[in-house]
C-alpha cells in the first residue's frame, strides 16, 4: 500500500471505525482530491475485503459535470466498484445560498445510501487546504473561533458518521499523487474563477500566506486540534452542571434550568454554556453574545435575548429558559378546536387523551386532573396574556397570576394551551398553572394523559 492508503488505514484505526469486511460510502466528484480518496480506499478494499459504494452528485452547475461522471464510471467499472449518480434538479437550485443548499442535497444523498447499504461510514476527500480556507472564511464572516474547526477528521452524528481521512494532505500533494500514479481526474474549471468567496480566498489569500510561512497548513491543523480540545472542555463543563428539563411534562422546544448552576462562571463562560445547552437540547447552533448577556443579567424579571433561528434565551432571577419559538409556534398551529373524551388527539406530533379512567394506564404519562360536569367534549385553546381563570369563590383572576408563582415569565406563557368548558369557555386545566376550582354538582373527575408513541391505545 502507498502513503494515501496507509494514512487512511491509520486514521480509521485511530478513530476505531470498522472497515474490514464493511461497506463504505465514498463521496467522489472526479477531481484529484476525490480520485486520491477513491484510489486509496480501493487499495484497502482489496486487502480488507471492503465493499465500496461510490456516490457522485451532478449539481448541473457546469457543462462538464456529465463528463466527470463518465470518467468516474469508467474507473469504477474497470475495478468492479459500485458507482451511483444523482442529479440535483435545476428547479431546486435556490437564488441565494447555493453552496449551502448543494451541500445539504449531497449529504442527504450520502446518508440515504449509508442507511440503504448499512454502511459503516461516509468518507469525503477534504484536505488541509480546505481547512485553511474555511478558517479564513469564518474569520471574515463571523470571527467565531468555534466555527473554525470544520471540516473535522471525523464527525459522528445520530444519522451518519463522516470521516475525512485526507486532512493531513495538501491539495498539491493529492494532485501530485494522481499524476505520479496516473490516476485520471478532471479539474473543475469553475474553481478557477473568482465568483465565490472561497475561490477568492483560495486564489489570493492562501498563496500569500503560504509565501509568508510554508508551514501554514500544519498551523491550521494544530489550531483545529487546540480549538477542538477547548470545545471538549466546554462540553465536559456542561455535562457537570444540573441539566435543564422540559417545562411542564410535554413541551418540546421549551426547557428550564436553574440559573444558580452558572453563577460561578464569568459571563463569557456562561454564554458558551448556553450555546452548548441550546445545541444539545434545541438542536440548533447559535451564538450568544456575552456583552448582551451581561446587560440582560443586570435587569430583574424575565429578560429575553433574541438569537438567530428563532431561538430565545430567557433569564429570570432563579431560572433560565431555552426557547425554540419556531417549533413552539408550529406546535400551537396544530391545536384542534375541540377534543372528545376517551379519544386521542394530536398537538405538534404528541398524542394526548382525556379520560375518566383513574387506573394507571400503560404507556401513558399523567399530566394532570380536573373536575368538570358530565360531557363528551372539551374545548382547547392557546393561553393569551389577558385570559382569566375562575377561583373557588366564583371570582376571576388573570392567568398570569397563576404562572407567576411557578416562576414562568410572561415571555413564555403564550406557548401554553389549556382545556376549556365548551359552553362557558372557562379554563378547566392549564399545564403547570391551573386546575378548575369550581366543582359543580354531579361533576366527574377527568385526567389528561400524554400517550407514548409505542402505545397501541386508540
Amino acid at each position: 500500500m502507498d502513503k494515501i492508503s496507509n494514512s487512511i488505514k491509520k486514521i480509521l484505526k485511530e478513530q476505531q471505525l470498522a472497515f474490514s469486511n464493511q461497506t463504505v460510502i465514498l463521496a467522489v466528484s472526479a477531481g484529484p482530491d476525490s480520485m486520491s480518496l477513491l484510489a486509496g480506499f480501493y487499495q484497502l478494499s482489496r486487502q480488507y475485503d471492503m465493499k465500496l459504494i461510490v456516490a457522485h452528485v451532478d449539481h448541473q452547475l457546469r457543462p462538464d459535470s456529465a463528463a466527470e461522471y463518465r470518467l468516474l464510471r469508467e474507473y469504477c467499472v474497470a475495478r468492479d466498484i459500485t458507482v451511483l449518480n444523482k442529479q440535483w434538479p435545476i428547479a431546486e437550485h435556490p437564488p441565494k445560498g447555493l453552496e449551502a443548499s448543494a451541500r445539504e442535497f449531497r449529504y442527504s444523498f450520502f446518508t440515504e445510501l449509508m442507511r440503504k447499504y448499512n454502511a459503516s461510514f461516509i468518507a469525503t476527500a477534504h484536505h488541509a487546504d480546505d481547512l485553511l480556507e474555511n478558517i479564513l472564511m469564518k474569520l471574515i464572516r463571523s470571527g467565531d473561533l468555534r466555527e473554525m474547526t470544520s471540516p473535522r477528521a471525523v464527525v459522528r452524528q445520530q444519522e451518519r458518521i463522516v470521516v475525512r481521512p485526507l486532512m493531513g494532505f495538501s491539495k498539491k500533494e493529492l494532485l501530485d499523487y494522481c499524476q505520479v500514479n496516473r490516476i485520471p481526474f478532471i479539474v473543475d474549471e469553475t474553481n478557477q474563477r473568482d465568483f465565490t468567496m472561497r475561490n477568492r480566498v483560495r486564489h489570493h489569500l492562501v498563496p500569500l500566506l503560504k509565501g509568508e510561512n510554508s508551514q501554514i497548513l500544519q498551523n491550521a491543523l494544530f489550531m483545529q486540534e487546540q480549538v477542538a480540545q477547548l470545545d471538549g472542555l466546554a462540553s465536559s463543563l456542561v455535562k457537570r452542571i444540573p441539566q435543564p428539563e422540559l417545562l411542564g411534562k410535554w413541551h418540546r422546544g421549551l426547557f428550564v434550568g436553574p440559573r444558580d448552576a452558572l453563577s460561578d462562571l464569568e459571563t463569557a463562560q456562561q454564554a458558551l454554556v448556553y450555546e452548548k445547552l441550546i445545541a444539545r437540547y434545541l438542536q440548533k447552533s447559535v451564538k450568544v453574545d456575552a456583552k448582551r448577556l451581561a446587560r440582560l443579567a443586570k435587569i430583574d424579571g424575565g429578560q429575553v435575548l433574541e438569537l438567530k433561528q428563532q431561538v430565545k434565551l430567557v433569564v429570570t432571577r432563579q431560572h433560565y429558559f431555552l426557547v425554540d419559538a419556531a417549533q413552539l409556534e408550529l406546535l400551537l398551529q396544530t391545536l384542534p378546536k375541540h377534543i372528545a373524551v376517551d379519544k386521542q388527539f394530536v398537538v405538534g406530533g404528541d398524542v394526548f387523551v382525556v379520560t375518566k379512567n383513574k387506573a394507571a394506564l400503560p404507556n401513558h404519562i399523567l399530566l394532570g386532573t380536573f373536575y368538570a360536569g358530565e360531557t363528551k367534549t372539551f374545548g382547547i385553546r392557546q393561553v393569551q396574556p389577558g385570559d382569566k381563570v375562575r377561583l373557588s369563590d366564583g371570582a376571576h383572576q388573570l392567568v398570569k397570576k397563576r404562572f407567576a408563582p411557578q416562576g414562568i415569565p410572561a415571555s413564555v406563557r403564550n406557548y401554553f394551551w389549556g382545556l376549556t368548558d365548551e359552553e362557558t369557555r372557562d379554563y378547566l386545566w392549564i399545564d403547570c398553572a391551573y386546575t378548575n376550582q369550581v366543582i359543580p354538582k354531579n361533576s366527574c373527575h377527568y385526567a389528561i394523559y400524554q400517550v407514548l408513541k409505542n402505545s397501541k391505545e386508540k
